[in-house]
């Protein structure tokens, strides 16, 4: 009766056994068919570096059947890998749930999960590696960061035509007034000069009648070429329009100010100006000057005091620099 009850315990535990093996089986089979169906890279290797499971896709890309992979070393798998997965116990544990980016040498791009399997005494056994191929997405984030500058670029073009002249490059009349505006501002917020030239080139009538308005545009872009070689890195030259240009002048007062003009004055009246027919054309400049606050106290009365003085340079002469001269008081 016992040996009859011993046997057939026996026989209850020995299929408990099948049913517990037969289960772990079957998991492992519907786990290798489910990784199977994933297009990414997934491959678990052991302590030795080497590969006990992997997925169809892995065994594809690395042109291979799927059991010659078994027991190969991983990283010798993929030669022309750009950063290599991580390959010691601590370096696994750091990449632990991060990711990495990996590039191959045919340009294909993968972004590479890895997770350090340990048992229930916190024992390292495995690495399962995930490796997911964002080729196309790399080349999209390129395409639209190709497209982000593009568009940059345009949006700086555009903002260059709004604020300088298509002829000479410098700042056009609109622009001048703005920055005549925010440069007056600071310069009444601390308390420190600006002054203003007015510059015409003298007879210029004559150059366009005679050698015509093509040479007329060369003479201008010329001067203004030079009046930028002349002006400091603070000041701003614009054409305010025609042949008439001006220069701001921040931190300088009157007298600065006319020393700059007259250095102009010379630079011009000394450059020969090439307009492509034959003998280079020399030109003089009329310049007016005044200042804030000794002349003007807000933008208006700025602008008229030098171009008043620029009107008086002319009628002196011509080729010459002329002070703001306030009217007397009557």
């Amino acid at each position: 009766m016992t040996s009859n009850s011993t046997g057939k315990n026996e026989s209850t535990v020995n299929l408990g056994q099948q049913t517990v093996a037969l289960s772990i089986e079957q998991a492992q089979r519907e786990w290798e068919t489910a990784i199977d169906a994933v297009q990414d890279l997934i491959f678990i290797h052991d302590a030795d570096m080497c590969i006990v499971r992997a997925n169809r896709a892995y065994a594809v890309r690395a042109g291979k059947d799927i059991h010659d992979i078994i027991g190969k070393p991983y990283w010798k798998l993929f030669p022309k890998l750009d950063g290599p997965l991580p390959c010691c116990r601590q370096s696994l544990e750091e990449h632990q749930g991060g990711e990495e980016e990996l590039h191959l040498g045919s340009g294909e791009a993968y972004v590479s999960r890895t997770y350090p399997i340990y048992d229930a005494e916190g024992k390292y056994l495995y690495s399962l590696h995930i490796m997911q191929d964002v080729t196309e997405r790399k080349r999209m984030e390129e395409r639209l960061n190709a497209s982000l500058a593009e568009k940059e670029m345009l949006v700086q073009s555009l903002k260059e035509l709004a604020t300088r002249d298509g002829l000479t490059g410098l700042y056009n009349h609109r622009t001048f007034y703005k920055l005549l505006e925010d440069e007056l501002a600071r310069a009444q917020r601390f308390n420190r000069p600006v002054s203003l030239l007015m510059l015409d080139i003298d007879h210029f009538k004559h150059v366009n009648d005679t050698y015509g308005h093509l040479a007329g545009d060369a003479v201008i872009k010329g001067l203004s070429e030079l009046l930028g070689r002349q002006a400091r890195a603070i000041d701003r030259v614009c054409r305010y329009g025609g042949e008439e240009i001006t220069v701001i002048l921040p931190e300088t007062g009157l007298e600065a100010a006319a020393s700059m003009a007259e250095r102009m004055r010379a630079a011009v009246e000394a450059q020969p100006f090439d307009i492509n027919a034959g003998a280079p054309v020399r030109i003089t400049v009329s310049i007016g000057v005044a200042s804030w606050p000794a002349q003007a106290d807000n933008v208006q009365t700025l602008m008229a005091a030098a171009d008043a003085a620029m009107y008086a340079a002319k009628q002196r002469g011509r080729n010459r620099i002329s002070r703001h001269e306030p009217a007397p008081d009557k």
